[in-house]
């Protein structure tokens, strides 16, 4: 399960920055990352009522995009509990063999990525600025 952070306003700059300052564009990335890792650390602690799935997030970084992600072999309920970053309840099967096969439970969401993404949008644009403008002071560029 993944959380894409939307920052598609920021490719085109991304796309110039490869071009015209490669050295910008890697600050640019490094800032993207933070970003990503910043999120990560806060589903980390929406999520700490699970003993497995704050084990299993993680941020990447790919080109002008940075992903969050969750679950895995480890963790298979995270995206269940995630809920597409929604609130509310989903059901799932009982898996017990005692139990009839055909009984399903209503279980209440808990949302860990979703929540972390919107929290920390302000903030992770402000530290992709930053590495910007500290890249462009460094390079020399005004």
């Amino acid at each position: 399960m993944t959380t894409k952070i939307d920052v598609s306003e920021l490719k085109t700059l991304g796309k110039v920055l490869r071009k015209a300052a490669p050295a910008v564009a890697r600050d640019f990335g490094k800032g993207l990352l933070a970003y990503g890792e910043l999120v990560a650390v806060d589903a980390k602690q929406n999520a700490s009522w699970s003993s497995r799935i704050p084990g299993t997030i993680k941020a990447r970084r790919r080109a002008q995009s940075v992903t969050v992600m969750a679950g895995g072999s480890s963790a298979p309920h995270a995206p269940a509990y995630e809920n597409k970053g929604r609130g509310g309840s989903f059901r799932h099967p009982v898996f017990r063999t005692d139990v009839n096969p055909d009984t399903w439970v209503q279980e209440s969401a808990r949302p860990f990525l979703g929540p972390a993404a919107e929290a920390d949008l302000e903030k992770g644009l402000l530290i992709i600025v930053t590495e910007v403008d500290r890249a462009i002071t460094r390079a020399g560029i005004h």
